[in-house]
C-alpha cells in the first residue's frame, strides 16, 4: 500500500510541470509575483496586455525576464537580452549559445534566416551589421504540447533585438481577441 501511495505521489509530481521557469500558463498576476525569484524591475500596461519585468541572468548573459497577462491570466513569458554589443557579431554567438540550449532541452530544430537584403549576404564579418540594420532574420520554433516557443534574433537602425519567447498553446485565443477588441474599438 505504501508503494502504491509513493507511486502515485511521484507520478502526480512528475506530471506538473512548468511551462516557462517556474510558473504554468493561466496563473493570476499575484501567483506569478510569489514565484518569481529575479529583481523587479516594473509593471507596465502594453494595449490589452499588463506586463510584469523582471532582471535575471540566463546561460550568464543579463536579460529581462517577461510575463504578458490578459485577464489576470499569464499567456506569455520571455526573455530579452539587455546586453548590447559594440561588435554586433556577438549577438550569434548569444544566439547560438542560447539555441544550443534549447536544442538541448527540447529537440533540434532547423534554423531558419531570412535575408530581407543581400547586401551583406556574402560577408560573414558583415553579418552583425547586416542584423542592426535590419537585412537578416534568425528564428528558432519549437512546439510543445502546452507551447509553442521561439528564439528570435533581428534589427532595426543598428539596434539588435534578442528574444526567446513562449506562448500558451491554449490561451493564445486571449490575445487575439483582446487585439481585435482594440482594434474594433478604435473604429
Amino acid at each position: 500500500m505504501k508503494k502504491l501511495m509513493l507511486i502515485m505521489v511521484m507520478v502526480s509530481v512528475v506530471g506538473y510541470g512548468a511551462d516557462f521557469r517556474n510558473v504554468t500558463w493561466g496563473m493570476t498576476e499575484a501567483q506569478v509575483r510569489s514565484a518569481e525569484a529575479a529583481t523587479f524591475v516594473h509593471k507596465q500596461p502594453q494595449g490589452p496586455l499588463d506586463l510584469l519585468m523582471y532582471s535575471d541572468r540566463l546561460l550568464d548573459v543579463d536579460v529581462f525576464v517577461g510575463y504578458a497577462f490578459i485577464d489576470n491570466k499569464l499567456v506569455r513569458a520571455n526573455y530579452l537580452l539587455k546586453e548590447t554589443f559594440i561588435n554586433t557579431n556577438n549577438y550569434f554567438k548569444v544566439f547560438d549559445k542560447l539555441s544550443a540550449a534549447l536544442d538541448a532541452k527540447y529537440g533540434e530544430v532547423k534554423l531558419n534566416v531570412k535575408w530581407l537584403n543581400n547586401t551583406y549576404q556574402g560577408d560573414s564579418n558583415q553579418y552583425g551589421l547586416a542584423l542592426s540594420m535590419g537585412h537578416l532574420v534568425a528564428r528558432k520554433s519549437w512546439d510543445l504540447p502546452n507551447t509553442l516557443v521561439q528564439l528570435g534574433m533581428f534589427g532595426e537602425n543598428f539596434k539588435v533585438t534578442l528574444v526567446i519567447e513562449y506562448r500558451s498553446k491554449k490561451l493564445m485565443h486571449l490575445e487575439t481577441e483582446a487585439k481585435d477588441n482594440v482594434v474594433s474599438d478604435q473604429l
